[in-house]
């Protein structure tokens, strides 16, 4: 957030003030259990220690980078500069950290605080105050930027760089929960980072011997994050923070931080879900996240062209068939008032279509659902219409701006500015009487990362304020307006991001980065790179990190398509496509057997109704989903096992209640011995048990008691 005109100087109690030019001796600080050296002639951290591990690196440089108008560059070199406001709504901060020396610069104090030390660095005008705040498990690292320049100078980018983290012998890391998946090497990778393709709050970098996590929160905008070595083969991490906003003199901002958790005698994934919850971050209350989910549309589908028009009432003469199935939540993509066939360019979003049966067709459908024991969740598109539309001319504040005060429009609609509090009303006022008057019990909200920088700069916020905090903003409203509105909701945001910053308004995380790693790992797979038993390793790997390192309580949507990959991202085909029947078929008992909720696309269960290739699967699915809910509770925990084949091996456990599963992802027949205490076999596919082992027909898959 922005604060204009703070005085920096913070007087506590115990404060003592440094002067770096008085000594060269290195200067150690115990609080809370941890220990930190700090060089005082550069100012930088130099060791961390709580006594039961200790980590040696060369510090965290807080790069800023600026615009002046006749200038752009990063104030220490450190980072290479690119203007965050020419990306899109979808793509992160651009990650180049840069071998140059450090500049030089002014240290203006060194001072104690009750909990840590703040340093400041001065430079060109700018200053720079890193507060370092001890924990016992670990060091917080945030920052405040403030301007001592006589104009005005214009924040672009802000980049937190982890140096040389001295581990011994070769140092992997890894994105859990994000990608790109599985344990690398930094060998070899002289500062060419390994991006991570989402914002990834959680870093994990070990040796043979110890692990140290990174943990990034950035609560305003989207940031980009890279692990490198240099050139002593030391472990690198940098994180770009994607800060834009105008500074005048005298004004402050505060951005970030980084957290460094010394991990030792810990599960290192563990240790990150208990420092979120150490954050207040907690899944909701009062919300829904049971499936299976069925996403569609009166019109048909995206990859047919939403070609089989039909009303809503005529569309909910289907419903009895997708409960026999199985489904209990159904996801309408958008329904409202909207330009030929884009879907996802709402006019007014306060109106039905009449295409659709308008506002009776709503209610006829979401009625039919509840006689039948099911949700009808609506998809909300807050981006805005286009710019000639009344909803965006009417509302012109609503809309962010260019640098010049022009509207910004992506995808050739307005980009609302979801932390308009006017708009933020608005929506939950919509959502409201949807969920009172329609019936409606939930929403999947498209495009919940945030919008387009607003250079119309509204304290708190700042232009960048548009991203992460207008998406959790914009999640909010929807849920406040389901409550107002009478609904215990299921809210399934399109963030694609596995941050813990939405925790609180989401009851089901969009699961695109299991959806990427698949995607990555069939390439592979197909490329010869990696063996099918490799695959599986990986995968099941890549779902156990997933699984323990979110915040608790959060259930996860799984998926092999969705409404895009099946037409234009991706694979941009159906999943009997992608894998053929029968490995879809068995990929798809994955997505439904292990934690999290299972989701098909319109047309999966038949393709044949929309002229689709692929087999008629509705058979399939009922027989999938009946099992999933009578051998599988509801909230199970989870625990996956390497056998050393190509099958999937996980525990599914809740109370007294135990479930195993294998699924064969080879398309040869596998014989694998029964584990103990397994030997019913309560639902499968090519599968034959014979004395203590079980045979998986290719594609195969079993659930035993």
């Amino acid at each position: 957030m922005k604060y204009p005109k703070i005085i920096l100087l913070t007087l506590f109690v115990f404060t003592i003030l440094f002067c770096a030019a008085c000594s060269s001796a290195p200067y150690e600080i115990t609080r809370n259990g941890l220990t930190c050296l700090f060089d005082p002639q550069t100012g930088f951290i130099r060791r961390i220690s709580n006594g039961s591990q200790t980590l040696n690196f060369d510090g965290v440089v807080i790069d800023v980078g600026f615009d002046t108008g006749t200038d752009s560059a990063y104030l220490y070199t450190q980072a290479g500069f690119f203007d965050i406001g020419a990306l899109e709504t979808w793509t992160l901060p651009t990650v180049y950290p840069r071998k140059k020396p450090m500049p030089e610069y002014e240290i203006t104090e060194i001072t104690e605080t009750e909990n840590g030390v703040n340093v400041g660095f001065l430079r060109d005008g700018l200053h720079i105050l890193y507060q370092y705040t001890f924990q016992p498990d670990g060091l917080r690292v945030s920052s405040r930027i403030s301007s001592r320049r006589e104009g005005s100078v214009e924040l672009n980018g802000v980049a937190f760089i982890t140096r040389g983290l001295n581990f011994e012998g070769e140092t992997f890391f890894e994105y859990p929960g994000n990608t790109p998946p599985g344990e690398i090497s930094i060998s070899g990778s002289l500062y060419r980072p390994f991006v991570s393709d989402y914002c990834a709050s959680a870093t994990v970098l070990r040796d043979g011997k110890e692990a140290v996590n990174l943990i990034f929160l950035d609560d305003e905008e989207k940031w980009g994050t890279g692990v490198y070595e240099d050139e002593n083969e030391n472990a690198c991490a940098i994180h770009v923070a994607g800060v834009l906003s105008r500074m005048e003199p005298g004004e402050a901002l505060d951005v970030g931080g980084l957290f460094i958790q010394l991990t030792a005698g810990r599960d290192r994934y563990a240790a990150i879900r208990e420092h979120y919850k150490s954050l207040g971050y907690a899944a909701p209350q009062n919300g829904k996240n049971d499936g299976p989910v069925y996403s569609a549309h009166p019109s048909g589908t995206m990859d047919t062209g939403f070609t089989h028009l039909k009303t809503l009432t005529e569309f909910a003469e289907y419903l009895p068939a997708l409960s026999e199935t199985g489904i209990k939540n159904v996801w309408l993509l958008p329904v409202f008032l909207h330009p030929g066939d884009s879907v996802y360019e709402s006019i007014d979003q306060s109106v039905i279509d009449p295409r659709y049966g308008g506002e009776k067709g709503a209610i006829d459908y979401t009625a039919a659902a509840h006689a039948l024991n099911m949700r009808v969740l609506f998809d909300y598109v807050p981006h805005g219409p286009r710019p000639t539309e009344p909803l965006a001319a009417g509302n012109p504040d609503w809309i962010s701006k260019t640098r010049s005060g022009e509207n910004q429009i992506e995808w050739e609609c307005v980009s609302f500015d979801y932390n308009n509090p006017e708009y933020a009303r608005y929506t939950t006022e919509l959502v409201k009487n949807h969920a009172a008057v329609l019936g409606v019990d939930g929403a999947r909200i498209d495009c919940s990362m945030g919008g387009l920088p607003n250079w119309n700069e509204q304290p708190p916020y700042r232009a960048s304020s548009s991203g992460i905090s207008a998406g959790i903003n914009i999640v909010r409203a929807i849920r406040e307006g389901f409550e107002s509105g009478g609904k215990t909701p299921m809210i399934l945001p399109e963030n694609f991001h596995p941050i813990p910053l939405y925790a609180e308004y989401t009851d089901i995380f969009y699961d695109m980065p299991l959806y990427r790693t698949m995607y990555t790992l069939n390439g592979r797979l197909d490329s010869e790179t990696i063996s099918e038993t490799e695959y599986v390793k990986i995968l099941q790997d890549w779902l156990w990190a997933e699984s323990e390192s979110t915040v608790e309580g959060i259930a996860r949507l799984r998926f092999l398509g969705n409404h895009d990959t099946v037409d234009w991202t991706f694979d941009a085909a159906r999943p009997q496509a992608v894998y053929g029947t029968e490995k879809a078929k068995a990929m798809w008992a994955l997505m439904s057997f292990i934690d999290g909720v299972p989701m098909i696309y319109q047309g999966d269960e038949n393709p044949e109704a929309y002229g689709l290739r692929g087999e008629n699967l509705a058979g399939f699915f009922k027989r999938l989903f009946t099992a999933r809910a009578e051998f599988i509770p509801e909230g199970a925990g989870i625990e996956y096992f390497d056998i050393g084949l190509p099958v999937f091996a996980f525990r599914r456990y809740a109370g007294d209640t135990e479930t195993f599963a294998l699924i064969n992802f080879s398309g040869e027949e596998q014989t694998v011995d029964l584990p103990e205490g397994f030997s019913k076999l309560a639902f499968s596919e090519k599968t034959s048990p014979k004395g203590g082992t079980v045979t998986l027909g290719g594609y195969g898959f079993a659930l035993l008691k």
